[in-house]
C-alpha cells in the first residue's frame, strides 16, 4: 500500500512564493506612494468570526503575508525570501517608472517629491 501524508500538503515542486512577491511589490509601491512605510493599519477577515490583524507598518503586513506561506507548509523561507525581494524590486521599478510624479503636489494622492 502507499501512504498519504496527513493534510494537504501539495504536489508541487518548490519554488519562489507568489504571495511574497505580491506582497513585496505592494508595500514598495505603497511606500513609494506615501513617501513612507511607516502606515499603521487594521484589516478585519470576512466571516463567521471576523479576525481583526493589525500592523504597524507595510513592510510588517508583506512579512506576515510570507510567514503565513511558511506556517501553512507551502514554501520553505528561502521561497518567501527570494519572493519578497523579488516583488521589492518590481514595486521599485513600477514606482520610478510607471507612477506619474506631480509637482507641486495639490491633493494627498501625489508621488513622493525625492523620487
Amino acid at each position: 500500500t502507499t501512504g498519504t501524508p496527513p493534510g494537504n500538503f501539495g504536489g508541487t515542486p518548490e519554488h519562489t512564493s507568489g504571495t511574497s512577491t505580491l506582497a513585496g511589490a505592494a508595500s514598495a509601491i505603497l511606500a513609494g506612494f506615501y513617501c513612507t512605510d511607516n502606515i499603521a493599519f487594521s484589516f478585519a477577515s470576512e466571516g463567521t468570526t471576523p479576525t481583526v490583524r493589525s500592523y504597524q507598518s507595510l513592510s510588517d503586513a508583506a512579512d506576515e503575508a510570507g510567514l503565513s506561506r511558511i506556517y501553512s507548509g507551502i514554501h520553505f523561507q528561502f521561497s518567501n525570501q527570494a519572493g519578497r525581494e523579488a516583488g521589492e524590486g518590481i514595486g521599485a521599478e513600477v514606482v520610478h517608472t510607471r507612477l506619474t510624479r506631480f509637482t507641486p503636489c495639490f491633493s494627498i494622492f501625489c508621488i513622493c517629491p525625492q523620487l
